[in-house]
């Protein structure tokens, strides 16, 4: 399995016997216009396969000049002629693993499960993805499973060690809720295909996700117990959350495992669950104590599924681009002013913020390294979410009044930004 498939959020399922109004190629350039991520082809109905090929040949070149990507539901056949690298695989389709082996290992690969037991199966096989549901249930088949619902979709997205992706009736107003127990996203057929206008309704799920995505807080604290001149990391980090950090990330690199997990237990007993708690290049502490997950730059051979929020470290455009293909959930760019903590390394400036920014395809930037109030500013105006400090917080002399003074920083800076034409 590749472990940079772009997998995408909003999976736009293409249908013409529910509708007539549009073709699957017209469907497709109308999904990918309102900023779909992967567009799936599906045709039921006993079409000669010539005609497949033909269709999901068009249906690529229509979407060809945006960053959506085609796959092909349950015909590997039809992929493989069409040049098309993905395909979506359901129950009574062909073996996954044989399909891997045709499509070669950086296609796109899904499979379908429509419960814990056949999920738990599924994600043994080489898919890069789960396509799970019906959470709310379906119209668009005749003889639908059962609904397995947001409690059963967390419950398998916490179980399988791939991304999920939500399907079975989501709405707008649903998506909220399928990404908060953990669906990496979501696969649409009528909400989309049924709509008025298509496109339309694909941008409103977008923003949707877009929303959730960025709920992201903009002021993180990253901890080095090292720099808080000799009171306790537990205190000074709980003062900090008092004071108004969002989100907290534990970047203790020489701490034993024993320590380490005593304080991030105390910081969970400690700290509001709405502050986001997240454990730097561990993944087996993300996934046992149900904490958030922050990678170094182009670390990539982690399995992340069911770890509610995933971060990495970014410099470059080409790690920007590692990071967005991996699917993390906010990008961290630095170090972006001189610091102390870094000696003889200049900063990348702000100017990086915006050389970076399309490639992460509207994931969210925070910048790093020599933050202070006075420039928050910059950053922000170049396009950052926010901001992630270390030393400007943790070696404070009152960490409460400093945590004030960058949050009514980013606060009044935002509220310009977005004044601004």
């Amino acid at each position: 399995m590749s472990r940079t498939s772009p997998i995408g959020d909003l999976h736009v399922i293409t249908d013409t016997s529910l509708q007539d109004r549009f073709s699957h190629v017209e469907l497709a350039r109308l999904a990918a216009a309102g900023g779909a991520s992967v567009i799936q082809f599906r045709e039921k109905r006993p079409w000669t396969t010539r005609a497949l090929v033909k269709t999901a040949s068009c249906m690529a070149e229509a979407i060809q000049e945006t960053s959506a990507r085609i796959v092909v539901n349950d015909r590997t056949d039809v992929a493989v002629a069409a040049a098309i690298q993905g395909v979506h695989l359901g129950r009574d389709d062909l073996d996954a693993g044989i399909a891997r082996r045709i499509l070669g290992p950086d296609a796109l690969l899904g499979g379908t499960a429509n419960s814990f037991d056949e999920a738990l199966r599924v994600a043994e096989q080489p898919v890069d993805y789960l396509g799970v549901g019906p959470v709310f249930g379906t119209r668009s088949k005749a003889d639908p499973a059962p609904p397995v619902g947001l409690e059963g979709l967390r419950d398998i997205v916490h179980a399988v060690r791939k991304p999920v992706i939500a399907i079975g009736t989501i709405t707008p107003d649903r998506v909220a809720d399928v990404v908060r127990v953990g669906a990496r996203g979501v696969a649409v057929l009528s909400a989309v295909v049924a709509a008025r206008d298509p496109e339309e309704a694909t941008r409103q799920l977008r923003q949707k996700l877009d929303t959730c995505r960025n709920a992201l807080p903009p002021l993180m604290l990253v901890t080095d117990r090292r720099a808080t001149r000799g009171r306790a990391l537990l205190d000074v980090v709980v003062e900090a959350v008092a004071g108004g950090v969002g989100m907290v990330q534990v970047r203790e690199k020489d701490m034993d495992d024993h320590a380490l997990e005593s304080l991030l237990l105390d910081l969970k007993a400690r700290i509001p669950a709405g502050v986001p708690l997240l454990i730097n290049g561990r993944p087996d502490l993300a996934r046992t104590l149900g904490l958030g997950l922050h990678l170094p730059a182009g670390r990539t051979d982690v399995d992340v599924s069911g770890i509610p929020l995933v971060g990495m470290s970014v410099h470059d455009v080409e790690e920007v681009e590692t990071a967005v293909r991996f699917g993390v959930h906010y990008l961290v760019l630095g170090t972006m002013f001189p610091t102390s903590s870094k000696p003889g390394r200049p900063g990348v400036g702000p100017h990086r913020i915006a050389e970076v920014k399309c490639a992460a395809k509207g994931i969210p930037i925070l910048a790093i390294g020599g933050i202070t109030a006075g420039k928050v500013e910059s950053v922000l105006r170049a396009g950052a979410h926010g901001v992630a400090v270390r030393s400007g917080i943790l070696s404070a002399a009152d960490v409460k009044a400093a945590v004030g003074v960058l949050a009514a920083a980013l606060k009044l800076e935002a509220g310009v930004a977005r004044s601004e034409p």
